[in-house]
């Protein structure tokens, strides 16, 4: 199983790291206080990115397994599942309505932008799913893990409500400006309630569904282990 491991999570990691670089990574502070990015916040105004960010952890911390008996990231593992259903869910789910909503316009995408819309909206998913069924052994308790799952979910909006929507002056809507998403800017603050609400009830069904798949994978690998 290791000689199948290892070059599996080396993999694993090196795409992360380059698909983070080109959307958070690759001067995100720098380019956006000298005015060389035309939004304030750069790649990490999107929740995609967060998770992203998530898999990287997730990633690092898998190959650090192969050296250390505890590694530091297990407790986010369950909140990045949950996060990446989340992701996949939102955007699929909007796109399929209207593309306007995440003003995504595929008519002129390449085929490396085709290849990264997919990584990032199911490929992470299913490497992560790969590595929690063959070859992660962590566990981590439900309370904390939700804990976790919670202040990454509040602190998005509050980070795109406080901090990236005051900063930016566009995208434009009928009530606001700088919402990252389009259709954030065609929503009174309690209609943006209603909808992290409606967020908030698909992370939990979503962390439920994910500690679902951990206890199953924990099964699959204690079989293999004792076979």
């Amino acid at each position: 199983m290791r000689i199948i491991r290892l070059p599996f999570r080396a993999i694993t990691l090196i795409l992360v790291i380059y698909f983070w670089w080109l959307g958070v990574g690759n001067g995100l502070y720098i380019g956006a206080s000298s005015g060389y990015m035309t939004n304030w916040g750069g790649g990490l105004r999107y929740l995609t990115n967060w998770v992203l960010i998530l898999n990287l952890l997730v990633a690092v911390n898998a190959v650090m397994n192969e050296h250390l008996e505890r590694t530091p990231f297990n407790f986010i593992i369950p909140a990045t599942l949950s996060m990446n259903f989340v992701v996949i869910a939102l955007y699929w789910g909007l796109r399929i309505i209207d593309k306007s909503y995440l003003d995504v316009n595929t008519e002129d995408w390449s085929t490396f932008e085709w290849l990264w819309d997919f990584y990032l909206h199911w490929g992470m998913s299913i490497l992560l799913l790969i590595e929690l069924f063959f070859f992660n052994k962590s566990s981590s308790k439900t309370i904390s893990s939700y804990f976790t799952l919670m202040v990454i979910f509040f602190s998005y909006i509050f980070w795109i409500e406080l901090i990236i929507m005051p900063n930016n002056d566009e995208p434009c809507g009928n009530y606001t400006c700088g919402f990252p998403y389009p259709f954030l800017n065609e929503m009174e603050l309690s209609d943006r309630n209603i909808f992290y609400f409606g967020v908030w009830v698909l992370g939990t069904v979503s962390f439920v569904l994910a500690r679902v798949i951990l206890w199953a994978s924990k099964k699959v690998i204690m079989k293999e282990l004792t076979e």
